[in-house]
C-alpha cells in the first residue's frame, strides 16, 4: 500500500468511454507539488491532517480538463495540435463520435477524412489511438506519429 498526502480539490462523477462512471478526487499531491485524479474506489483510508488549502478561486474544473482526452493528467505534456486521418470507413464514426470536444473536420474525400484536435496527448489517448488500429493514422505532430510507430513495432515483436 502506498500512501499519499494530497490536498482535496474537488469530487468528480467522470463519464468514461464505456459510457460508464467513475468517482474520482482531484487532489494536489503535497509532496511532487502536482494535481492528479484518485480514484475513490482504490482509497483504502483517509487521515484528516491540521493542513489547508484554499482552492484559488479562479480555479474552474471544466477548463482544466478541457485540454485533456481523459483522466490521465500530465501538465508538462504541452497542449497539441493533432491531425489525425480517419480511413473510409472510420471517418463516419469520427464524425458522430468526435474523440474530444476539440476535434474539428479539416479535409474530406471519398477514401479518408482528416481530423483536426488541440489537446495535450497522454497514455489514454495514445491507447484511445492504438484500439482504432489500420484505421486511423495520426499525420501530426510527428513526436505522436513516431511514438505510435514505435508502440506497433513493440506488439509486432510480442506477436513473433
Amino acid at each position: 500500500m502506498r500512501i499519499f498526502a494530497f490536498e482535496l480539490i474537488i469530487l468528480l462523477l467522470w463519464k468514461n468511454q464505456r459510457n460508464s462512471f467513475v468517482n474520482l478526487l482531484l487532489a494536489r499531491n503535497v509532496d511532487y507539488n502536482y494535481l492528479r485524479l484518485y480514484s475513490l474506489d482504490r482509497i483504502e483510508g483517509v487521515n484528516l491532517t491540521d493542513a489547508h488549502f484554499v482552492l484559488p478561486k479562479d480555479f474552474c474544473a471544466k477548463e482544466y480538463f478541457a485540454e485533456y482526452f481523459g483522466i490521465v493528467l500530465d501538465e508538462s505534456v504541452p497542449l497539441q495540435r493533432i491531425v489525425l486521418r480517419a480511413d473510409k470507413c472510420h471517418q463516419h464514426y469520427m464524425r458522430t463520435l468526435p474523440l474530444h470536444h476539440s476535434q474539428k473536420e479539416i479535409y474530406a474525400c471519398d477514401d479518408y477524412a482528416d481530423f483536426e484536435l488541440a489537446l495535450r496527448p497522454t497514455y489514454d489517448f495514445y491507447m484511445k489511438l492504438m484500439s482504432f488500429g489500420n484505421m486511423i493514422k495520426v499525420l501530426e505532430p510527428k513526436s505522436l506519429q513516431e511514438k505510435i510507430y514505435k508502440w506497433l513495432e513493440k506488439t509486432i515483436e510480442v506477436y513473433k
